[in-house]
């Protein structure tokens, strides 16, 4: 819900009606479709500013607010990776961009997040103890991965180094189960420089 409106009154809204008031007076009531409705305007005369309840500014706000931009979730069928660097105009705001690995690369692991797809998922219905179990695996497995990403931009902000990988890493009897884990990148060091 946005603020009320103070550049302008209810005076002239076609959902405003006329009531007669106590000693005589004239109430203006607000009869928009709404949670609101029935709700007095003015006595005498109009309040000095359109209430923040009015429904035609809710309208207003939710065709002016543009859909917010989802984010997009790994398959979870091999590894995935992201990186979260400078961006924008300055460099000033953290930027996630799709990541491609090199065996050049120098990763430092700094956080990891396993996933065990315990939690409860509300309101929904399954037909079988395996559907079940895969919403509560999938809501697990993007909750760690929108996480991470948010972490990460933090560390981004907090730290002095500006880059970071968010990576998914499926299950692996090598390693153990599946996880996202943010990793330091470290630039790269020619050989002329270190010497």
């Amino acid at each position: 819900m946005i603020g009320a409106d103070f550049s302008r009154t209810c005076e002239g809204c076609e959902h405003v009606v006329t009531e007669p008031w106590a000693k005589g007076q004239t109430s203006y009531r607000c009869f928009a479709e709404g949670r609101c409705k029935g709700y007095t305007v003015g006595i005498e005369r109009f309040l000095p500013y359109v209430p923040a309840w009015c429904p035609k500014l809710e309208r207003k706000e939710r065709d002016e607010v543009k859909p917010k931009k989802k984010s997009a979730f790994p398959d979870w069928t091999g590894p995935a990776y992201m990186i979260v660097s400078s961006g924008g105009k300055d460099g000033k705001r953290p930027v996630c961009k799709p990541y491609q690995k090199t065996e050049q690369d120098l990763l430092s692991l700094r956080v990891t997040v396993e996933i065990a797809g315990g939690f409860p998922v509300l309101f929904s219905q399954h037909m079988s103890r395996e559907a079940v179990e895969a919403e509560r695996l999938e809501e697990d497995r993007r909750a760690a991965w929108t996480n991470a990403l948010e972490f990460a931009k933090q560390l981004w902000k907090d730290g002095t180094h500006r880059e970071f990988v968010v990576a998914f890493r499926p299950e692996n009897p090598n390693v153990g189960t599946e996880a996202v884990c943010i990793y330091r990148r470290f630039q790269q060091v020619s050989a002329e420089k270190a010497v």
